[in-house]
């Protein structure tokens, strides 16, 4: 009877102390060494270890640890599964359970610990979904937990940032973090990240009254996106589409948006609602000449009253291949006009 005491009260400190598992783990230093390493017991700040054939505890700081190899709890398994699986909501929902787990499941918090990285892995998720309001969310519970991350996961793309400050309309930060980015020679305009980048500064933009630069910023969302997320493309282009159809003047642009939406996301037709302008330019003739490139063949006039052509001369050409995909090639070039015979003499 004194024995089985015993045993039940020892059962019972080892769950109070938060005792992890019974088998080593890798403990990754940032001295760069690594050793494998029984854990006892898991605290605010430090560890408690002990090394496999010896029952003598030593103590060990977070702030030395570069992460820990943990074994994959069931749940985070799952979790992966579907976000390699593109089921966005399902890996949503599973990630959700690895964060509601308790510190023994998740080893939090602990380096390289699981509710921290399905934190991050939560922001992939949304991202995917295009929730920046859950991004904004999610954003702000692991900034503090970054450190806890293995290295690899710890970088985020300035584009978590804008789509967090879209989330909480912030809309002059979202300009000033598409501004630095695209400055950046690291950062590649014609990437996934660039087209949402463009396309949330677009947004931005278009919220702070900017209709002009608005519309420039979607355009290079849509043209850039060939080989990227079809539905930024779409939202890009219909952003473009409302923007000219609503404003006051003539749009020859909205000819080929017109068309290149229809044909590429519309099956033949617009969406429901689109501005009238809108439908009549897909229901007319294609204009030659600046409309086969849209807004960005547009000129806008300086200061000084000089003209300067808008957009870039690579999304131009992006433009002109599109069209020549979705609008018959002798449509696009004007007839040659034909010169009369010269009489015989």
């Amino acid at each position: 009877m004194l024995i089985l005491r015993h045993f039940l009260w020892l059962w019972v400190i080892l769950l109070w102390s938060g005792q992890a598992f019974a088998a080593p783990v890798t403990v990754r230093l940032k001295s760069g060494t690594s050793q494998d390493l029984l854990v006892a017991s898991l605290g605010p700040r430090s560890l408690k270890y002990r090394l496999e054939g010896s029952l003598t505890e030593a103590e060990l700081s977070y702030d030395q640890i570069e992460t820990i190899d943990w074994p994959e709890p069931e749940d985070w398994k799952r979790a992966e599964a579907a976000l390699l699986s593109e089921k966005f909501p399902e890996a949503v929902v599973a990630y959700g359970k690895v964060i509601a787990a308790g510190g023994n499941l998740t080893f939090y918090p602990a380096p390289g610990n699981f509710r921290s990285r399905a934190r991050r892995a939560l922001l992939e998720c949304h991202r995917a979904l295009l929730d920046a309001k859950s991004i904004e969310a999610q954003l702000k519970a692991l900034q503090p937990e970054l450190a806890l991350l293995p290295e690899k996961e710890r970088s985020l793309s300035p584009v978590f940032m804008a789509w967090a400050a879209a989330g909480g309309a912030r809309w002059e930060e979202v300009i000033r973090l598409a501004e630095t980015a695209f400055a950046t020679e690291t950062f590649q305009a014609d990437a996934g990240e660039g087209i949402e980048m463009a396309y949330l500064q677009g947004v931005a933009l278009r919220e702070q009254g900017q209709t002009e630069e608005a519309a420039v910023a979607f355009g290079s969302a849509y043209t850039l996106n060939a080989g990227g997320d079809p539905r930024l493309s779409a939202m890009a282009l219909r952003a473009s589409l409302e923007l000219a159809g609503s404003a006051p003047g003539t749009h020859p642009e909205l000819t080929p948006q017109s068309r290149i939406f229809s044909s590429l996301y519309g099956k033949g037709a617009l969406y429901a609602g689109a501005p009238q302008a809108a439908v009549d330019a897909l229901a007319g003739k294609l204009d030659l000449g600046e409309s086969a490139l849209g807004h960005f063949e547009r000129s806008r006039r300086l200061d000084d009253g000089t003209e300067s052509t808008t957009g870039l001369k690579a999304v131009q050409q992006i433009t002109a291949d599109r069209m020549k995909k979705i609008v018959p090639e002798s449509e696009l070039k004007p007839p040659v006009p034909q010169e009369a015979p010269v009489p015989e003499k």
